[in-house]
């Protein structure tokens, strides 16, 4: 992150820290939406390959 870094230069390390923590909260929220997208189009697909069919 780059105002982590910036922070951390500046000799704010605490205020660095907390900026960090950013990152984490973007990698999971990059994860979660990679895992809904995977399956709403593993739903999709098998919903096409069923044939639009209710199970």
């Amino acid at each position: 992150m780059v105002t982590a870094g910036l922070l951390r230069d500046a000799g704010l390390g605490v205020l660095g820290s907390l900026a960090a923590i950013g990152e984490h909260f973007e990698t999971m929220g990059r994860v979660t939406l990679l895992v809904f997208l995977v399956v709403w189009a593993g739903g999709a697909l098998w919903w096409r390959v069923a044939g639009g069919k209710a199970a």
